[in-house]
C-alpha cells in the first residue's frame, strides 16, 4: 500500500504525485500495481479515466485492461442503476448526455462482465463471495415471490446482480486496507464483532431501497450519526455510547434500542463462537435497522429513554 483511503482524500493532498507514482507501477510494474490494495487501483483508475491526450480522446482505455475489469463494470452499475437491464433511453453523466455509442459499449462490456460475475458467484469462494453468495441467493428467492411477470423478475435479477456487485466492490474498498476483516472492540469484558456479514448484510437489507421495493424490508434513513462510508465505525460508536448508560450485559443480550432523530431503531447482537476471535465466543453484529414491524416496537415497552446528545437516545431495561 502506498496511501491509505484517509490520505487520498485529504484536503491539500497532492494527486499529481501520487498519480505519478501509481502510472509508474501500472506502466513498469504491473505485478505491483496488481497488488495495491482495492482502495488505491479504484483511485488510480478514477483518474485514469479522466485522463484524456492532446487530441481529447481517452489517455486509457481501461475497457481493454482486465485489471480494471471491475472498476469499469462497478462505474457502469453506477451510471445506469436499473436500467442495466435494458440499457435503454437517455443517459447522463459528469459530463452531459451519454453518447449512443458509449451506451453500445457499456451494454457490451455489462453482459460480458455479467458472465464472469455470476461464475465468480456460483464458486462464492474466498473472503467476499462466501459472505455475498448466500445473501444474493437469498434476495432472488424473495424476488421471485413478488414478481408479477417473467419480465419483471428478469429486470429485477440483472439489476440485483448489479446491486450485489456494487456491494461486493464497496466490502472490500472498505476493509481490503484494514489489517483484519473486521472490527473488534470490548466493552464490560465481552468482544464485539463487526465483520464482512455485518456490512454486507446491513448494507444490501436497509440502505438500497430500490432492490428491496415490495420486498418486507425497513430502509435507514440517512442519519447524521451513521457515516455509510464508515459503516461499522459509526455502528460501534452507538454501541459504546449504549453500554456508558445501560450496566446491562449478558451473553443472553440480543439486540440494544436507540431512538435516532426521534425514530425507532434496533441494533441485532448474537453472542456465539467467531473465527475473528480465534473461535472463541463474543458478540456478532448482525442488523442494525429502522423499526416498523409490530413485534420490534413492542420490545421498546418496559425501557426508559436516556439521551446521549442530539439526536440519539438510548432506550434501556427499567
Amino acid at each position: 500500500m502506498i496511501y491509505c483511503n484517509n490520505e487520498l482524500k485529504a484536503d491539500g493532498f497532492d494527486h499529481i504525485i501520487a498519480m505519478q507514482r501509481y502510472l509508474y507501477k501500472y506502466i513498469n510494474h504491473k505485478k505491483e500495481f496488481h497488488r495495491l490494495k482495492a482502495h488505491e487501483k479504484d483511485y488510480a483508475f478514477g483518474w485514469m479515466n479522466a485522463t484524456y491526450d492532446d487530441k481529447g480522446k481517452k489517455a486509457f482505455n481501461l475497457y481493454k485492461d482486465v485489471e480494471a475489469y471491475e472498476y469499469v463494470f462497478f462505474n457502469i452499475i453506477l451510471t445506469y442503476g436499473e436500467d442495466i437491464a435494458s440499457f435503454e433511453g437517455e443517459f447522463f453523466g459528469p459530463s452531459g448526455k451519454i453518447p449512443h455509442s458509449q451506451v453500445l459499449k457499456d451494454k457490451s462490456f455489462f453482459e460480458m462482465f455479467l458472465q464472469i460475475w455470476k461464475s465468480n458467484l456460483r464458486l462464492h469462494k474466498g473472503p467476499y463471495l462466501s459472505i455475498i453468495a448466500p445473501m444474493f441467493q437469498q434476495k432472488l428467492k424473495e424476488l421471485k415471490t413478488i414478481c408479477k411477470s417473467e419480465q419483471e423478475l428478469l429486470s429485477r435479477e440483472l439489476y440485483c446482480y448489479g446491486v450485489f456487485f456494487y456491494i461486493y466492490y464497496k466490502a472490500k474498498l472498505y476493509f481490503e486496507e484494514k489489517e483484519s476483516k473486521s472490527i473488534i472492540f470490548n466493552i464490560k469484558g465481552y468482544s464485539f464483532v463487526a465483520n464482512i456479514y455485518t456490512y454486507c448484510h446491513i448494507f444490501n437489507r436497509h440502505y438500497v431501497p430500490s432492490l428491496n421495493r415490495g420486498l418486507n424490508s425497513t430502509m435507514n434513513d440517512n442519519l447524521p450519526m451513521i457515516d455509510v462510508n464508515s459503516l461499522l465505525e459509526s455502528i460501534q460508536d452507538l454501541i459504546v455510547k449504549y453500554f456508558s448508560v445501560c450496566s446491562s450485559l449478558q451473553s443472553s443480550t440480543e439486540y440494544l434500542l436507540f431512538k435516532l432523530n426521534g425514530d425507532k431503531y434496533i441494533l441485532w447482537i448474537k453472542y456465539k463462537q467467531l473465527d475473528e476471535l480465534s473461535k472463541s465466543k463474543g458478540f456478532e453484529i448482525r442488523s442494525f435497522y429502522k423499526c416498523e414491524d409490530t413485534k420490534d416496537l413492542s420490545l421498546y415497552d418496559n425501557t426508559i429513554d436516556i439521551a446521549i446528545e442530539k439526536g440519539i437516545v438510548c432506550s434501556i431495561p427499567k
